[in-house]
This record gives structure tokens, C-alpha cells and sequence, in this order.
């Protein structure tokens, strides 16, 4: 038979004729269980009393009545799921089914109670032969799940405590509650062994439910109403206070400033406006006398005469203007002794000097229009500063007040909304509706409806034919993974370059010892292929750095990797192992390493490449990884850091082996086998499924990565001696 599974895709695939002959050659296992399956639940079935199922049920009502035109203190459920199921939970709850029992009449529940009923009257053979049907029954579950637990009595309750603890039990373990589909109704089933006491307390179940939500919903609003009752009476004494306060603020703001802020306000204003225009006429002032001085000192009084609009002045300039023009016509006929011109002359000068006399007192008029307009100026600042400053203290008053003012106001809301809220509480107080009502009630029921043998046996029966059949087939097809070389290679369509078998070694330094002291072990040998087949053809140049790395983790990845990066150096190559495992990498545990730098201290730049390197003494490699235990690494590894890593580390060693993280359980492992050379991806023996491998290999494919091969690890020899049996006896035969 070929057990090669679908998903490892064998060469002939799963012959079916093969496989349901294995299974017939098998056929007495699923007879026995078949016929074993019924037998047992045949003997439950016989043992078992009939009982009778009696159901009613209630609907949880969505509408209300309003008699109130605000909302309800206690508003109407928003059925939901979660409402449904909560009243589910309360149908079967031991509050309500308490209630059930205390509104009986003892002796009505009395055969329920497991004390009175009567014992067993065999207890011979028959007896322990049929209980132990019943304990085996229960064991493989045939028995009903829903059967009382015995209840154990306790010294310290009474008598009557321990009877309803035990009706409690017994009713909870009879009775079946569901919702009915997405619907509104709620189903009660109760199942005895009496009939009419399974009717009766199935509709004693909704009654009481009824009664319990009404009670219920009645005590919350009498709740309400006390509370809001105290409450609105404290907010009633909150308001009184607020207010006072604030009448107590107003007279103490009014006594003490005598003026409102609004008046202030409106003075304010007025002063700067006031404050604007002197500053505006101080400017034009100055600036007008500091023109005519400029030009005093520049031209003297005559010039600055032409910028006075006196009307004195300008009499003068017009008669100043006069004679210099009689003067001008009598120089053209006259020279300075003739009489006219002296005499006019003497005029020029006693106007020249009337008029400087002017500008002198005009100017000096500025000046003191400059002093009056400062000096206005700085009393009107003056009183603006007091005004401000009384202004900021009453306005300081008033912000109080206006704090007190809202807090008096929200006080009265806050009041009415309560006295609003007591009156409308009250009221419900008075008036309560249920939120369920009974849609059927149960009726004593006919027949019985359990046990019901011939169901039970076929249902055994056919339990125990499908354990059969499963025995028989995990019997017939147990393997799983891959096999053989030629499997894995069917499955993916990539080459496998060797596989490893499975050593017994305890760790992986053990397995370096032992590959040192054998060099001609089975193992060793198939890692010497592994070097080979990566050398390539002749003629074409070995990779410097290979990546070593697998679907999943546990599969042998690691172990691989150190016995590759071995093989490489006992060949003469200058080997390093770069270990990028730095989650969970064994390494430093199991080889005993230590030191204060490794390669996250290379990483974060805090020593320099050699001082991170390991060196493995009787190895002939050397090792970069993290020291610290369960220390991640706290930099992270980006293709521009490995691309440097790996061009310092290919400085000095011929041969750089990378251990990478699983290429399904760490994203950064698609990062690193972008910068090596080679991939080499692990594949377990008859461990690694088929569908975890094709989804390694697409991630490297949508990396554009391509790996050089498949290493098939912890293989079996006897498995492979089908095949290889010769080639292994001649090659490893002492």
C-alpha cells in the first residue's frame, strides 16, 4: 500500500483499492465497536426510568403602556439577545425555582425529594452487575447530562434547608429553558417521572416568573421614589442656600462700591475717548512747534514768520511787502541818502522788528498750548488708571456674583428635574405592568418521552461503527509529512540536496563532539554531500553566505547550520556561523558562551566585529551571536545592516553560515535571505506538512528568492534502506 498522503503528492498519489482492502482486512475493529456501542447504550437505555415532558411557555412583551408623557423612571426592556438570554438565566436560576417550591404544599414535591424516595431493594449480583453498567454508561457519557448530582448533607443547615437545597437541585437538573428561534418566546420543558407534576411546575415556573418580574419592578420604583424623595429635599435646601447668597453678594457689592460695573464701563469709555483727543492735540501741538522752531533755527524769526497764520502777522508781511517794493522802485532813481527811501527804510525796520516781536509771542503761545495739552494729558491718564483699577476690583466682585448666580440657577434645575422626576416615580409607584406574559400552558402529558430505546441503540451503534471506522483507518494511514527525498521534490518542484538522519544525541554541542570524534558518521557523510552539491558544477564559485532556515520551528534548522558550518571549516574554509535566531536561539545555553559583546553590542556600535565574535575551541569555526540571555536584540536588523554585516564578516571568513528564524513565524527572515547568497530551507521527516512548506516557499518566490535546495532532516535509515539498502551496508559497514 502506498501511505503517502495527499498533500505530500507522492509519484502514484493515494490508491484507493489499497486503501478500502486495509480497511476491509480491518473490518472486525469497526464491527466490534459498532455492535459494543450498541450494546452499551441498549443497557443505559433499559436502566433508565420513563419520564414525562411537560412545556409551556411565556413571551417577553416589547410593548409598554404609557400613562406618563415623559420617559419612565423604570423603562421597558430593548429585547435584545442579551436580554433573552438574561431571562433565560433567571428561569433557571435557584432564586426563582425557591420561590416555585416554597408556593407548593410540601407533600405536593415530595416524591421529588431524593431522601424520601424509596431505596433499592436489590443488592445481590443483579444490583452490582446493573450498577455497573450505570457506571460504565456514564463513564463513555450515555447517561443524561443533565441527571442530579447527589446532594451531600450538611450538619450545619436545618432540615428544612437541606430539603430545599435538594428540591432546588432536583428541579434545576429537570427542567430545560431555551428561546425559540429569534423570536420573543422563552420555552419552559419540565421532565419527571410524574406527569401531572411535571405540568404543574412548569406552569408554576412562568406564574412565578411573572409575579417575580412584577414585584421586582414594584420594589425598584418604591426604591426610587425614597430616594428621590431625600434627594429632592436636599436640593431644596441647596437652592434656599444658593440664593440667599447670591441676595447676600448683591447688597455687599453695592454697600461696599456704590456703582454698578456697567456704570464704570460707560466712564471707562468716556475717559478714553477723552484720552484720544488730548493725545491727538498734544501731537498736533508739538509737532507745530517743533516745525516753527526747526525753522527759527534754520531761517530766523523772518522765515518762521511765513508759518504763523496770525492775522497781525500777515498785516505786517503785507506791509513789509510794501515798502520793500516803494523801496525797490526809488533805487532805480535814487540813491540811499534820498529822503524818501530813508524814511522808508526806517519803516522796514520798525515793521521787521513789529513782526519778529509777533512771532516771538506766537511761539511762546505754542509752547505753553504743548505744556497745557501735556499736563491735560497726563490727568486724564491718571484718572483712566484709577478708573481701570476700580473697575478690575468690581469687576472681581461681580464675577462672583455671577459664579454664585449660575450656581443658583443650576441648583434650580437641578431641583425642578428631581421634583419632576419624584412626582413621575410616584406615580409608577402605583402602576406596573409585567414585561412577559404566558402564551401556553403545559398540559399533563400522554406518553412518555424518554428513554426511547431503539434511537439509543442506533445512535450506539452508530457511535461505535465511527470510532471503528477511525481506529481502522488511523491504523492503515498514520504517517504524515514527507517521507523520501523524491516526495518533497513532487510536492514543491525544488531539489532536495540531502538528507540528514535523525541522531540520538541530548544537545547540539553533543552532536559537535560526536561529528568531531566520527568524522565518517552517516550524518557527517550526508552534510559532506550538502557541502558538495553547494559547491556546484565544477568551475563555478561556492556562495559565500548561505542562509539556513525552515517553515516552522523544531525542525532541525539550527543543528543543520552547525553541522554545515563544521563540515565547511574541517574543509580548510574560514567558517562563521551568524546566528539571527535572537528570539529563541539555544546556542549560548547550550555551548556555555560567554563574554560582554556580541552581536547586539556589535549592533548598537558599542565594541567592534572582532570583539563580538566567539571563537569554539576545537570547532575550527567561529560563532557571532547574542551572549545575554533572553536579551531580543534591541536593533533591529535592516538589509543595509546585514548587507555591512556581511561584507565585514566576508573581509575575513571564506564562508558565512546565517541561522534565520522560521520563515512563517518571523517576518524579518524574508530581509535576511534577500542579502545571502543561498537559501537552504529545512524540511523534518514526517513532520513538516505540505501545505506549511508550499507557504514558505511562496513567500521567498514573492521575494523573488529562489531557494538552491531542500534539506531533508531527521530521516529514518530504515525507511530509506528500501531503496539505498546496499549502498548503505557497503558505505558504513566496519
Amino acid at each position: 500500500m502506498n501511505a503517502t498522503n495527499g498533500s505530500q503528492g507522492g509519484d502514484e498519489g493515494i490508491d484507493l483499492s489499497m486503501l478500502f482492502r486495509s480497511l476491509w482486512r480491518r473490518k472486525w475493529i469497526v464491527v466490534i465497536c459498532a455492535l459494543l456501542g450498541a450494546a452499551l447504550a441498549l443497557a443505559a437505555v433499559s436502566r433508565q426510568t420513563p419520564l414525562y415532558t411537560a412545556q409551556s411557555s411565556l413571551m417577553l412583551d416589547p410593548r409598554s403602556i404609557r400613562v406618563m408623557s415623559d420617559e419612565a423612571v423604570i423603562s421597558d426592556p430593548d429585547l435584545n439577545d442579551g436580554l433573552m438570554e438574561s431571562a433565560v438565566a433567571v428561569l433557571r436560576s435557584n432564586l426563582l425555582i425557591e420561590d416555585v417550591i416554597n408556593s407548593f404544599e410540601p407533600e405536593v414535591l415530595a416524591p421529588l425529594d431524593p431522601v424520601s424516595a424509596a431505596p433499592d431493594a436489590g443488592d445481590g449480583l443483579g444490583a452490582r452487575i446493573k450498577n455497573g453498567i450505570d457506571g460504565l454508561a456514564q463513564t463513555i457519557g450515555l447517561t443524561r447530562a443533565d441527571a442530579p448530582e447527589p446532594v451531600p448533607a450538611i450538619e450545619a443547615m436545618s432540615a428544612q434547608d437541606q430539603r430545599l437545597r435538594r428540591l432546588v437541585a432536583k428541579i434545576r437538573s429537570s427542567i430545560r429553558v431555551w428561546r425559540a428561534g429569534d423570536s420573543y418566546v422563552i420555552m419552559i420543558s419540565v421532565e419527571m417521572e410524574s406527569p401531572e407534576l411535571a405540568a404543574l411546575i412548569a406552569n408554576r415556573i412562568a406564574s412565578q416568573y411573572i409575579d417575580r418580574s412584577v414585584r421586582e419592578r414594584s420594589e425598584t420604583a418604591r426604591a426610587a421614589a425614597t430616594w428621590l424623595g431625600e434627594r429632592t429635599a436636599e436640593l431644596r435646601e441647596q437652592l434656599e442656600t444658593a440664593e440667599a447668597r447670591v441676595e447676600e453678594m448683591r447688597v455687599t457689592q453695592l454697600d461696599e462700591d456704590g456703582v454698578s460695573l456697567e456704570a464704570i464701563s460707560q466712564q471707562q469709555l468716556q475717559l478714553n475717548t477723552q484720552l484720544a483727543v488730548a493725545q491727538a492735540d498734544t501731537a498736533s501741538a508739538t509737532a507745530r512747534y517743533n516745525q516753527i522752531e526747526r525753522v527759527m533755527e534754520d531761517g530766523g524769526m523772518t522765515a518762521a514768520a511765513e508759518l504763523v497764520t496770525s492775522p497781525f502777522v500777515l498785516s505786517l508781511r503785507q506791509e513789509l511787502s510794501n515798502l520793500e517794493r516803494q523801496d525797490l522802485d526809488l533805487a532805480s532813481q535814487f540813491g540811499p541818502e534820498y529822503p524818501e527811501r530813508q524814511r522808508i527804510a526806517a519803516s522796514i525796520e520798525l515793521t521787521e522788528t513789529s513782526l519778529v516781536n509777533e512771532v516771538r509771542s506766537i511761539v511762546s503761545g505754542l509752547r505753553n498750548d504743548v505744556a497745557v495739552a501735556q499736563a491735560r494729558e497726563a490727568v486724564l491718564r491718571s484718572s483712566l488708571a484709577t478708573l481701570e483699577a476700580r473697575h478690575a476690583a468690581v469687576s472681581r466682585a461681580s464675577t462672583d456674583l455671577r459664579q454664585l448666580e449660575r450656581e443658583a440657577e443650576s441648583a434650580r434645575k437641578t431641583y425642578e428635574e428631581a421634583l419632576s422626576r419624584f412626582n413621575e416615580t410616584r406615580t409608577a409607584e402605583q402602576f406596573q405592568n409585567p414585561d412577559a406574559r404566558l402564551v401556553e400552558r403545559a398540559v399533563v402529558p400522554a406518553g412518555a418521552s424518554a428513554p426511547r430505546p431503539k434511537l439509543f441503540t442506533v445512535f450506539g451503534g452508530i457511535i461505535g461503527f465511527s470510532i471503528g471506522l477511525v481506529l481502522a483507518f488511523l491504523s492503515a494511514f498514520m504517517r504524515r509529512g514527507f517521507g523520501l527525498a523524491h516526495e518533497v521534490e513532487h510536492a514543491t518542484g525544488v531539489r532536495v540536496l540531502a538528507s540528514l538522519p535523525a541522531g540520538r544525541w541530548r544537545s547540539r554541542s553533543r552532536m559537535l563532539q560526536d561529528l568531531v570524534k566520527d568524522p565518517y558518521h552517516v550524518f557527517a557523510e550526508r552534510v559532506r554531500q550538502l557541502r558538495a552539491v553547494l559547491g556546484g558544477p565544477r568551475g563555478e564559485r561556492a556562495p559565500r553566505s548561505v542562509i539556513v532556515t525552515s517553515a516552522l520551528s523544531s525542525e532541525g534548522k539550527t543543528s543543520t547550520a552547525l553541522a554545515l558550518a563544521l563540515s565547511e571549516a574541517r574543509s580548510g574554509k574560514r567558517t562563521i556561523l551568524l546566528d539571527l535566531d535572537t528570539r529563541r536561539s539555544p546556542l549560548q545555553r547550550e555551548l556555555g558562551l560567554t563574554g560582554s559583546y556580541d552581536l547586539d553590542a556589535y549592533l548598537r556600535g558599542e565594541c567592534d566585529i572582532q570583539s563580538a565574535i566567539c571563537p569554539l575551541p576545537g570547532l575550527d569555526f567561529d560563532l557571532l551571536t547574542n551572549i545575554a540571555p533572553n536579551r531580543p536584540s534591541h536593533q533591529e536588523i535592516t538589509p543595509s545592516a546585514l548587507r555591512d554585516l556581511l561584507d565585514v564578516l566576508g573581509e575575513t571568513y571564506d564562508r558565512v553560515i546565517i541561522d534565520a528564524p522560521p520563515l512563517l513565524s518571523v517576518s524579518e527572515t524574508l530581509t535576511y535571505c534577500s542579502e545571502a547568497q543561498a537559501v537552504l530551507v529545512v524540511v523534518r521527516h514526517r513532520a513538516t506538512s505540505a501545505p506549511a512548506l508550499r507557504d514558505a516557499l511562496k513567500r521567498l518566490r514573492d521575494m523573488q528568492i529562489e531557494p538552491v535546495g531542500l534539506v531533508l532532516t531527521m530521516t529514518d535509515l530504515r525507511e530509506e534502506s528500501i531503496q539505498y539498502a546496499a549502498e548503505q551496508s557497503y558505505a558504513y559497514t566496519s
